[in-house]
């Protein structure tokens, strides 16, 4: 009989699988249904994995889009101390950037991946790879059968832990929201959120792959300094990340306007001046040559044309 079973090999799984252990629990067995654990870590933060911020949990919470005080609970059990210390404590070395945003040392998410699997493993924690749990029964003792494709097990407690909808490709297909509703959980509708958007303006795609570094970006979310991306189909980075789950409800209605600001820092004067005193510096070029210290070069044939 297995004391805690836990449903999905990512971060919350393999955190929740080493604490268990921690806190006592017997036999601690983990499944993940990919070949290995935390597929969908070792791509965030464009493979580098930003896995806290150095602030407090009132920032953490305020910086939540959408529902932030409903993670106030939870913060407050590990907040951001506490996260870099156990990190610190297994031995993964961290490094603080820009806007208090820790990383590994090394920038490799997958560093952290193997981390925590090997702390859980440590902890004596039995790790299951490929095995993609199809039932999940409550027994007229109160325990559980777990089932799947070639095992079915029995457990005293259960954590569904399986990435909700968020990413398929790495697992995240909904498994649990299925699991936890034919246990007889009431589901709130999923939607998405932290997802980048698409645009159908030729311009924007034409600019894919060029990164925008402190921008602002105004939408019916509000106004934010920070980073973003242009794609082939639109645009993504941190500041369309935090904005769309907001703009993902005014959608229905039509489409949402975003505004970039290239240049926060200067008023319209102070940018006027900047451009006449950029044109008197090569009077004979044509204007469009002159804005090559302004503007990154990709963007200055967009910017003419608009």
């Amino acid at each position: 009989m297995i004391d805690v079973l836990i449903i999905g090999g990512g971060a919350a799984g393999m955190m929740a699988a080493l604490h268990a252990k921690q806190a006592g629990a017997g036999h601690v067995t983990l499944l993940e249904r990919n070949n290995r654990l935390g597929l969908k870590i070792g791509i965030t933060g464009k493979g580098r994995c930003n896995l806290t911020n150095d602030c407090t949990v009132q920032e953490l919470v305020e910086n939540v889009p959408v529902n932030g005080r409903f993670l106030y609970s939870a913060f407050s059990q590990m907040d951001s101390q506490k996260t870099m210390a156990l990190f610190d404590q297994l031995g993964l070395r961290l490094k603080t950037e820009r806007g208090r945003r820790v990383f590994p040392l090394s920038d490799r998410a997958t560093e952290l991946v193997l981390t925590l699997r090997a702390a859980a493993e440590k902890a004596g924690v039995q790790v299951r790879t490929e095995s993609r749990v199809q039932s999940l029964l409550v027994t007229v003792k109160g325990e559980f059968t777990v089932s799947g494709q070639g095992f079915s097990l029995s457990a005293r407690n259960v954590i569904i832990a399986t990435g909700g909808l968020s990413y398929p490709v790495t697992g995240s297909t909904g498994d649990g929201y299925r699991l936890a509703q034919s246990l007889g959980h009431n589901l709130v509708k999923t939607r998405p959120a932290l997802v980048p958007l698409e645009s159908p303006e030729p311009w924007v795609r034409e600019l894919q792959g060029l990164s925008l570094k402190n921008v602002t970006l105004t939408s019916p979310a509000g106004c934010e300094l920070g980073e973003m991306l242009f794609t082939h189909y639109g645009v993504s980075g941190p500041l369309v990340l935090t904005a769309s789950g907001h703009i993902v409800d005014l959608l229905p209605r039509g489409p949402v306007v975003l505004t970039i600001d290239l240049k926060p820092g200067l008023s319209e004067e102070q940018l006027d001046a900047r451009l006449l005193r950029d044109f008197a510096e090569v009077p004979r070029r044509h204007f469009a040559n002159s804005l090559d210290k302004l503007l990154p070069g990709r963007l200055i044939t967009a910017v003419v044309a608009l």
